[in-house]
């Protein structure tokens, strides 16, 4: 009996390590079969915060810098050379991370790799969080209710934004700041009290790196330092000051070289664009026209200014973000998931450990819906999609402490309990994957790819033909879409900068087919700083004129550019009738489409040529030009 004791005691624990291991493959499966069928069912290309993290990133990964290709009018100012513009509104964390991946190429499905990546990652951390806090149920419990929300199956799974990240790490941090404690009887009184364990100050240091981790990838996260420093002196009344300040120690450290970059490129450690974004979306500066305002040599107006200037306006728009992200914070990414999580400030829970611990990230989520409700509409929903990973742990966790304070038999409560939220949780993804429509091709993405394959063939003629010419590269253009511009095509995009618009009449087909449409195009007459600033060879622009067209149509368009060699606009450099005429004889003189600009318009338009009618096509929404033949 001495002797099979033990080997019972292996045998066991053998069968448990090989049950445990099965769990794993088997979850491990059921995370790669949702994941990979709704990226077939629903993925049909990046979003445009994706793309504009995607296009830094390429360039980390070519040896550029932390730079960015996509340049707002607004903050020329600071950038002595557009092919060196240094971010000046993302952290840098994610698109290092993205850099990695890019590294061999770039594609749309790589964005949304990245992003996959860390929601799997956040998924196996919610699992060990739920199990710690709470009980192993909780955080298995917990990861599927995350994995099967639609809600963060397309804005966190595979949206390629760095709310996977910056959910990950904030939960890590806050982890890292949790001090547990356990229940024990009172000899004295009979009851059972709740007693501390002991913390050691190293975990308060590697959670402030965390959290300036989660900073440097969602710079807003910078707000957990106010709940957590109190949370800190609450629950570590013995060593306060020891742990609130390696804490902060840890944040300052890993923060610190973006901020010596920041006070070296622009005087300012904690600089960034985006807070102009406090007087946008007002009447005084309506949608983003304040990013695309440029003056030649005068420094934008600063934040306190503006706000100044416009108090009413401002806090008439926040009102409006923060109505509207209350509704987001208690939707997403699924109304079961924060419903339950915010009931549990109401429940009391078992542990104080545990309801400050709950209060710290509630509270940190409503600061960063206060404070992003200042900028543009869907800024602050944007910045709160990362709480959706610390919130299905506290809405699982709160769920069991309800079921066993409310019910004699909770097991049996709580099988039912949970089986009914899942449930609910997953009937929108079941209904939608069951009854989906086929996946829409986003035409946008088509065109640039031939936008994109165009610009190419044109630099390498331009090379050909110019042996001794220097082009500097990337090259230099304009757009009313710069983001995807430079996602695609990996030159340096400007943002149009806000300039009166035109009806521009637009003749296509000859004879009976011949017909005129009038398209609103902004008049390039009044960006003449903003050209000699930056000195564009192309441009890309969306004019909103039908719908977008179809794939035939569109390369009927591609093919016939290629004919004609696509739009020119070097008549916005030309000083005099004398340059004019030279210009029109240079055009013809290459026997591409004849240079005819509209009367009354400034745009040059291609006319149809004998060799190819342009029948029955509307005109294209995203078109190339090439501003020098």
């Amino acid at each position: 009996m001495v002797v099979d004791a033990p080997r019972g005691i292996t045998e066991a624990r053998v069968t448990n390590i090989v049950r445990m291991v099965v769990i794993w493959i088997v979850s491990l499966a059921v995370v790669a079969a949702v994941l990979g069928l709704f990226y077939r069912a629903y993925f049909t290309g990046p979003t445009d915060e994706a793309m504009d993290y995607g296009q830094i990133a390429y360039n980390l990964s070519k040896g550029r810098g932390f730079v960015t290709s996509n340049i707002v009018p607004l903050g020329l100012y600071f950038w002595k050379d557009v092919r060196e513009a240094y971010d000046l509104e993302h952290g840098p964390a994610y698109p290092m991370y993205l850099a990695l991946l890019l590294y061999r190429g770039t594609q749309d499905s790589t964005l949304a790799l990245g992003s996959m990546i860390w929601f799997v990652l956040s998924l196996i951390l919610v699992y060990f969080v739920g199990s710690r806090l709470f009980s192993r149920r909780v955080g298995y419990w917990a990861a599927a209710l995350l994995l099967f929300a639609e809600g963060a199956l397309a804005w966190i799974a595979i949206s390629g934004m760095p709310a996977a990240m910056a959910g990950f790490l904030l939960l890590s941090a806050c982890y890292l700041l949790y001090r547990p404690s356990r229940e024990e009887l009172d000899p004295q009184s009979g009851q059972v009290v709740e007693v501390w364990e002991e913390r050691t100050t190293r975990r308060s240091f590697w959670a402030g790196v965390l959290a300036g981790a989660s900073y440097l990838t969602q710079l807003s996260l910078w707000l957990l330092l106010i709940p957590a420093t109190i949370y800190l002196m609450i629950t570590n009344p013995e060593r306060r000051r020891k742990h609130v300040m390696l804490f902060l120690l840890g944040f300052v450290l890993i923060s610190l070289p973006y901020w010596i970059r920041n006070a070296r490129l622009f005087g300012n450690p904690f600089f960034n664009l985006r807070v102009y974004e406090v007087a946008m979306a007002t009447r005084p500066y309506p949608g983003y026209s304040l990013y695309r305002r440029y003056e030649e040599g005068k420094r934008p107006p600063g934040v306190i200014t503006l706000f100044m200037e416009n108090t009413q306006q401002v806090l008439g728009k926040w009102s409006r973000n923060l109505r509207n992200g209350i509704g987001a914070l208690l939707t997403f990414p699924h109304p079961v998931i924060p419903a339950l999580a915010f009931a549990g400030l109401f429940i009391p829970m078992r542990r104080r450990a545990l309801a400050l611990w709950r209060n710290m990230v509630w509270w940190t989520a409503i600061l960063v819906l206060v404070g992003c409700s200042f900028g543009v509409p869907g800024a602050n929903a944007l910045a709160l999609y990362c709480f959706a990973i610390p919130f299905s742990v506290l809405a699982v966790g709160t769920l069991e402490d309800l079921v066993q304070a409310l019910f004699e038999d909770a097991q049996r409560v709580w099988r039912w309990g949970i089986t009914g939220v899942l449930l609910i949780v997953l009937a929108p993804l079941a209904l939608t994957l069951v009854f989906r429509e086929a996946k829409e091709t986003r035409e946008e993405l088509m065109a640039f790819n031939v936008i994109s394959q165009r610009l190419e063939r044109v630099l390498v003629e331009f090379k050909q033909r110019n042996p001794g010419g220097n082009l500097p590269t990337p090259v230099v253009g304009i757009s009313d879409v710069p983001w995807r511009a430079a996602w695609y095509t990996h030159h340096v995009w400007v943002w149009l900068p806000e300039t009166p618009m035109v009806q521009v009449p637009m003749e296509i087909g000859e004879g009976q087919n011949k017909f005129t449409v009038n398209q609103p195009l902004p008049n390039m007459a009044a960006v003449k700083d903003l050209i000699q600033r930056v000195q564009p060879v192309f441009a890309i622009i969306t004019p909103a004129v039908g719908g977008a067209p179809d794939g035939e149509r569109l390369q009927g368009w591609a093919s016939h550019y290629n004919q004609a060699s696509q739009f020119i606009f070097q008549s916005y450099f030309i000083r005099d009738q004398k340059q004019a005429q030279q210009l029109a004889q240079a055009w013809k003189s290459r026997r591409r489409a004849p240079y005819d600009p509209v009367a009354g318009g400034v745009y040059p338009m291609p006319q149809a040529t004998a060799g190819r009618v342009v029948q029955n096509l509307e005109p294209p929404r995203w078109i190339l030009f090439i501003l020098a033949p």
